[in-house]
């Protein structure tokens, strides 16, 4: 007896070790229906449509400077537009600073925090004063994710409505409800202005440490199958509202231990755990036709060989990404400022290594123009080539004038 009680105790310390670890869970493979009885293929693009838009953003490329070019790479902060020193502070109204920033650098777009916004009428001027200033329309911002995540559905004296964490949608196990969370939230959000929803969340939760995504019930479920259902429904949802879309955290971060907005995180998944559980919704929400991904901050040392995260990561983001799983749109980066990135880059370095690895958009919360001017010396340094600018710019462009941010 004696004998068995140690053996007992010695199997359940191992196995709560491997579960501290952060080790990949082996997950069963989804069957094919996981990206067959979903996605609704999407259709051709009329040619001639296709190649207006096309010659649109060039004829808008070809009166850009560098500087111009570089601007349109970053969607910043209200508090970063406004100066601020603290993230704690958030700006409520449009000042002659802001306009003034969205003018000299040619900003892409800003993202609102909840303690930018305090009600509809206080939105709508506050993004119509923004967009009064911008040569190029800007991509207009928020994180609205249903659950805790709502920086609009949280307040009552604003017009968008509350939903439950997106765990409860993917536990009910119907798709229709998620697709009618997108395209509520797309419908409401456009009539305050807003034009770029960073969700839906694309992790899948297997691991039960998780705490950024888990804990919150900020994703559809904790098996690939469900999520990679629920995913493009609500893709569709939102984008037939006119608003875009985002897959995140690419390529998964729902395996992981730590917050990459307090510390750096890493992911022990090869690349065959990747492709049959954490990639899964990212195709399907690909298939489902969605404009952007976000790169998390991520570090996967069995895929790269070293700790730089996800987002700086030239194998994860051209050739898996773009290459592999196809993704013609923008691909972006979570912010900038969280603590798994600036902890251990400095803003320059950080957005320099991005837009070389493949990234087409940065958001960074504060202290933007660090960044922008890290970029800018290495494109006229030659460390970032015109190719790879222009690439990005041209994509964000071609979407802005395909969703009507440009006219």
């Amino acid at each position: 007896m004696y004998k068995s009680n140690i053996i007992c105790a010695f199997i359940l310390l191992c196995a709560a070790l491997c579960a501290c670890s952060g080790a990949p869970k082996r997950v069963p493979a989804p069957k094919d229906s996981c990206l067959k009885a979903i996605v609704r293929p999407q259709p051709a693009e009329d040619k001639a449509v296709l190649l207006s838009r096309v010659k649109k953003a060039e004829a808008l490329m070809a009166d850009m400077s560098t500087e111009d070019k570089v601007g349109q790479l970053f969607i910043v902060g209200i508090g970063g537009l406004n100066g601020e020193q603290s993230p704690e502070v958030f700006p409520t109204e449009v000042n002659e600073k802001q306009l003034g920033n969205i003018k000299n650098y040619h900003l892409g777009g800003v993202i609102f925090y909840g303690g930018n916004v305090i009600n509809d009428a206080q939105i709508k001027k506050y993004i119509a004063g923004l967009q009064s200033a911008a040569q190029i329309p800007l991509f207009i911002s928020i994180d609205e994710e249903g659950g805790l995540v709502s920086r609009l559905g949280n307040n009552q004296d604003i017009s968008v409505d509350k939903f439950p964490p997106m765990i409860e949608i993917g536990n009910g196990g119907d798709s229709q409800k998620a697709f009618d969370a997108g395209a509520t939230l797309g419908r409401q959000m456009r009539a305050l202005g807003f034009n770029l929803d960073f969700a839906p969340v694309a992790d899948v939760l297997t691991n039960p440490l998780n705490t950024v995504i888990r804990q919150k019930g900020r994703a559809f479920g904790i098996e690939p199958e469900i999520v990679c259902h629920m995913v493009p429904r609500f893709v569709e949802g939102m984008q037939e509202q006119g608003v875009s879309a985002v897959l995140k955290h690419f390529p998964g971060h729902g395996d992981t231990v730590a917050d990459s907005h307090e510390e750096r995180v890493w992911s022990y998944a090869d690349g065959e755990r990747l492709r049959t559980v954490e990639l899964l919704p990212f195709r399907a929400g690909i298939q489902a036709g969605v404009d952007f991904v976000m790169a998390a901050h991520v570090s996967l040392p069995r895929l790269t060989g070293g700790d730089e995260p996800a987002s700086m990561s030239k194998y994860l983001i051209t050739d898996l990404l773009k290459g592999e799983l196809g993704f013609k749109g923008v691909v972006i980066t979570d912010d900038m400022y969280m603590d798994a990135v600036r902890k251990h880059y400095d803003a320059a370095a950080a957005a320099v290594n991005s837009i070389n690895a493949g990234i087409d958009m940065i958001i960074i919360k504060l202290f933007f123009e660090d960044a922008y001017n890290g970029v800018l010396d290495a494109v006229k340094a030659g460390k970032i080539s015109e190719a790879r600018l222009d690439d990005a710019v041209r994509k964000t462009l071609e979407l802005k004038i395909k969703r009507g941010v440009i006219n």
